[in-house]
């Protein structure tokens, strides 16, 4: 097989033969010679389409394998062996598709040349890493746009930000389109990737204190020695891990979150846009829910919250503040 061409093999047969395939010149680069057709097979040297066969045989000569083609009307394609048998014959794979419907399953082998009918996906036409592929029935070629694109060759870039098919953080980030994509930006104010987090670009939202002890709870009874933040603060603080998300916002029985006294936010937390606020934080004990009380600032960060916390009243007694997820 070292005689084949580099690029084209043209075959003649007859009108007979030729009527049962589709019809179509661009896809099979036809012509007339009297009462015979032509057709062209392009040979991928060193390269095997791997799909289901419709007819393997053994042939002598190389032409036989092209002209078998040809007279099945389900053929596009075909893998012949680079190298005959023992017995001097060639293996002849016949197809029933080609390389450009089926892109994942054509490979290099050292084994076989692959040999398909050219067709004007040949030229690319799908911009933008479309697929092309070719519509026998409709004697035309289709393409498969890459994501972000569309269009009839993939031209057209996917504008998501217009269409609201991005999936940028609502209110708080804006999409910005590129070719192809788009990129999410925080608003003013806030950083984050845009997508998953926008936090508010403040020194409290970065410089504070975690609380994380899970005693913190009002699941917890006390334990004596009791815990207080007595000297706690001032500063700025986050409940987070075992210690919740918050403040808890009801008001806990007395002798839990391991202290006699149990702080809560007698109120709710505010929003993003609220900025700084203060708030009232009330300390439940025998007398009721706000036996003591006391001020705290608390500003939402938008993925969480934190609190201005300084040292509990009544210092000779053990009040703590409690969280809660």
């Amino acid at each position: 097989m070292d005689n084949y061409p580099a690029v084209l093999r043209n075959y003649l047969f007859l009108m007979g033969v030729f009527s049962t395939l589709p019809n179509d010149s661009e896809a099979f680069s036809e012509g007339s010679i009297g009462e015979f057709l032509y057709v062209n097979f392009m040979m991928n040297e060193f390269s095997y389409l791997n799909i289901t066969s419709v007819g393997r045989n053994l042939i002598q000569e190389e032409d036989d394998c092209a002209f078998a083609c040809l007279k099945i009307p389900s053929c596009f394609s075909y893998n012949m062996a680079t190298f005959p048998d023992v017995n001097g014959k060639f293996l002849c794979e016949l197809l029933a598709s080609d390389k450009y419907n089926n892109s994942d399953k054509f490979i290099t082998s050292k084994e076989f040349h692959h040999f398909h009918i050219p067709n004007i996906c040949d030229t690319h036409p799908c911009l933008n890493n479309g697929k092309c592929y070719f519509k026998y029935t409709d004697k035309r070629y289709g393409c498969v746009c890459a994501s972000g694109y569309t269009g009839e060759n993939c031209e057209k870039d996917i504008d998501e930000c217009d269409d609201g098919v991005h999936d940028c953080l609502p209110s708080l980030a804006s999409c910005v389109n590129t070719l192809g994509s788009f990129n999410c930006s925080c608003n003013h104010g806030y950083i984050g990737d845009g997508k998953t987090n926008c936090t508010v670009n403040s020194s409290e939202c970065y410089n504070f204190t975690s609380l994380t002890d899970a005693d913190r709870k009002p699941s917890f009874h006390v334990v004596e020695p009791a815990k207080k933040d007595t000297n706690l603060g001032p500063g700025w603080f986050r409940f987070q891990g075992d210690a919740g998300n918050m403040m808890t916002t009801s008001c806990p029985s007395i002798r839990k979150c391991n202290t006699h006294a149990t702080g809560w936010l007698n109120g709710t937390h505010p929003d993003v846009a609220d900025g700084i606020v203060t708030r009232q934080v009330c300390f439940s004990y025998i007398a009721g829910c706000c036996e003591w009380q006391t001020q705290i600032q608390v500003r939402n960060c938008s993925e969480y919250i934190v609190y201005y916390l300084h040292s509990t009243p009544n210092p000779g007694g053990s009040l703590r503040y409690c969280g809660s997820d």
